[in-house]
């Protein structure tokens, strides 16, 4: 009997992750208690850098919440060193526990 080889077979492709589309939901690492009271869910946090660490920042008072960390963080790293801007948005707090979804500020 003869038989055919198998083929060989497609492997797993990741797509190219494009600064404007990051978006994912992660927790706030070792909030800062000084700087969770007045925070609601949907208030709108900015992203930014401090010293390589992805760290979140209140509007309102410019406070230092925490920081966050998420699988393809270098990714957002290096989107950030390259001038994109992000937003997390505040989805869940629970017991000191915050939970955000991060993704590209858009333009207006």
């Amino acid at each position: 009997m003869s038989g055919s080889g198998g083929g060989g077979g497609g492997g797993y492709y990741e797509p190219e992750l494009k600064c404007e589309t990051i978006s994912f939901t992660t927790d706030i690492n070792s909030p800062q208690h000084d700087a969770i009271p007045g925070l609601k869910p949907q208030d709108i946090l900015d992203i930014t850098l401090d010293n390589n660490i992805v760290v979140v920042v209140r509007r309102d008072n410019g406070k230092f919440l925490g920081s966050i960390n998420w699988t393809n963080i270098l990714k957002l790293i290096e989107c950030l060193n390259d001038g994109y801007r992000y937003v997390a948005v505040i989805k869940q707090i629970q017991d000191g526990l915050i939970k955000v979804t991060v993704s590209a500020q858009r333009s207006s």
